[in-house]
């Protein structure tokens, strides 16, 4: 998390009575943070998704698919893109492990959303009754409290991510020429650390940076150069730059709601299409 909320970190302080914890986030991408945004922001203004039953995980809460896909960006229609996006944000959860003593371990893991049942004009989500408390205590609050740290399958992609990320701050966010051994040592001594440069560049940084790109929440460009004319050596530079989190921003979607609901009012029969 973001910040402390104290929701599921003194849960488990309280269940087991742990000493040492580690909590982080399992299944996050860009795509999914986008639609856990949307899905809170709705269920923050839809009074029927209550909270008040403290003995409930989850509220049910009911979202009109064409204002949700108006948020999103995309088309109400494109009933196949929205299911694969509602499936993303199901896989997202908050995974702590820790310890009662020096043998006794836990581990528990609290989705962020439970059923969806998509189809109609409507789908219905259940949604976590003690975060969306929390975000209705908040006077006005900005965004879901995510810490973004994307969960990357490649090796070699959470290596780049965590030597590159930093960049993003830098001028011209760009790291400058790297040598390609360097940026094969990064994740440590592995297969791909002496594949053929040709398959490396391939099969291993390019597959690495696509998923960057896809999951988190940079994106990155690339160039090699040889470092010399008829040498073999290599380097490589990186351009990083940050993605735009304003489309996860409460402000955003509020103004993005408030649109959609004066285009309706203004022609009930023409609903708003997200190329709008």
């Amino acid at each position: 998390m973001l910040e402390n909320i104290s929701l599921w970190h003194d849960r488990s302080q309280q269940l087991a009575g742990a000493e040492l914890s580690v909590g982080e986030m399992s299944g996050l991408t860009w795509v999914s943070a986008q639609v856990l945004s949307a899905i809170y922001f709705t269920a923050y203004s839809n009074p029927a998704a209550a909270v008040t039953d403290t003995g409930k995980d989850y509220a049910r809460h009911e979202v009109d698919v064409t204002l949700f896909a108006w948020l999103l960006g995309v088309e109400s229609e494109d009933g196949e893109r929205l299911e694969q996006m509602l499936r993303g944000a199901q896989k997202v959860s908050y995974i702590e492990t820790g310890k009662r003593g020096p043998k006794s371990e836990y581990w528990f893991s609290i989705p962020f959303v439970s059923v969806v049942r998509f189809g109609g004009s409507s789908f219905g989500i259940d949604v976590r009754t003690d975060l969306l408390r929390y975000l209705r205590s908040q006077e006005s609050p900005g965004a879901l409290p995510l810490d973004f740290k994307p969960d990357l399958s490649s090796v070699y992609a959470r290596a780049l991510y965590a030597n590159l990320a930093q960049h993003e701050h830098r001028e011209r966010c760009s790291t400058g020429w790297i040598p390609l051994d360097v940026v094969r040592s990064w994740p440590g001594k592995s297969r791909a650390s002496v594949a053929r440069t040709e398959d490396f560049l391939k099969k291993v940084v390019a597959s690495a940076i696509r998923e960057i790109n896809e999951v988190s929440d940079v994106q990155i460009q690339w160039e090699t150069v040889t470092d010399e004319p008829n040498s073999k050596d290599i380097s490589v530079r990186f351009a990083v730059r940050r993605k735009d989190t304003t489309v996860m921003r409460w402000d955003y979607l509020r103004a993005r709601s408030d649109m959609f609901s004066a285009l309706n009012a203004n022609s009930a029969s023409a609903l708003p299409t997200a190329a709008s």
